[in-house]
């Protein structure tokens, strides 16, 4: 029964506020760790054009080669839609980036024709470290989703990096919804936090 409440059923990824929780404590802890966003793209052509049912069974595909990946003890949830999370312990920039390589190249090698004739699955991934002697969920989560924006604005299929030297020194011109997005991701996080201290 608690495996199934801190799992999303569709993926088997950690849901969306297990994934939360996992990640407060993982900065709780003081160790270094990465943390890494990905975003996919045209998942949304495959639920427009084929139905939900499909876009179900291409999130699995997805998610199944995600979770390949993932090594001991890193841990992978879904924010919801097509986004997920991965949280990688004990990383530092070179590892972090090296598995969300892995993770760009997996899902482009993904057989859509069923879905798509002529594209294919690709994401998007926008990643950060913890800053050393402590850092914040909500800032963490800030840096990671601005990076991948900049991989959105870069061409997509590709990793961008924010570290918090980065997100104090030049921060990234928030694209069109991402006011809103943070917002929405400030009060989850906020509620979830509150939530593990009752």
């Amino acid at each position: 029964m608690q495996l199934e409440a801190n799992t999303d059923p569709l993926t088997g990824a950690l849901n969306r506020r297990s994934g939360l929780r996992r990640l407060e404590r993982m900065v709780e802890r003081g160790t270094e760790f990465a943390l890494i966003f990905l975003d996919l793209r045209e998942f949304k052509s495959i639920n427009d054009q084929h139905g939900h049912p499909e876009g179900d069974e291409a999130l699995k595909l997805v998610a199944a080669r995600l979770r390949s990946e993932v090594p001991e003890p890193a841990f992978i949830g879904r924010l919801g839609g097509e986004e997920f999370v991965v949280v990688l312990p004990d990383s530092n920039v070179e590892a972090g980036r090296q598995l969300a390589d892995r993770f760009r190249e997996s899902v482009t090698a993904i057989d859509t024709r069923r879905w798509l004739a002529d594209r294919r699955l690709t994401v998007s991934i926008g990643m950060t470290l913890s800053k050393a002697g402590g850092d914040n969920p909500s800032y963490m989560l800030q840096r990671a989703d601005a990076a991948l924006y900049e991989a959105k604005r870069a061409g997509r299929n590709c990793v961008r990096l924010q570290l918090p030297a980065q997100a104090e020194i030049t921060p990234v011109a928030p694209l069109p919804g991402s006011a809103q997005r943070e917002a929405r991701m400030s009060t989850t996080i906020t509620a979830v936090l509150t939530a593990s201290d009752q």
